[in-house]
């Protein structure tokens, strides 16, 4: 093998799988030291704030869930007194 025909290898086929694998690794570096660590963090950031929403909506919930018995209550409150002024108007057409 002569350098001519070396060369036509180095230049042709063999270069162009050595020029693919050095691309290849330096993709490789590229997404395992710059763009993982800027994805996981961004996922961590995601995830903290949905655990945050996730317990706001939970003491929302809970808020909620007294809200609508103190109105339950209150609304049975209402009903009895409507209940008593209503018999006693009932009451008064009677003795009229």
């Amino acid at each position: 093998m002569n350098y001519e025909e070396l060369l036509a290898l180095i230049m042709g086929p063999f270069g162009a799988l050595v020029v693919l694998s050095a691309v290849l690794v330096g993709i490789y570096n590229l997404v395992v030291k710059h763009l993982l660590p800027v994805v996981r963090g961004g996922l961590d950031r995601h995830l903290s704030q949905v655990e945050t929403m996730l317990e706001e909506h939970k003491k929302d919930r809970e808020l909620y869930r007294e809200s609508i018995l103190f109105i339950t209550q209150r609304l049975d409150k209402v009903e009895d007194d409507v209940s008593y002024i209503k018999g006693k108007l009932d009451g008064k057409e009677e003795k009229e």
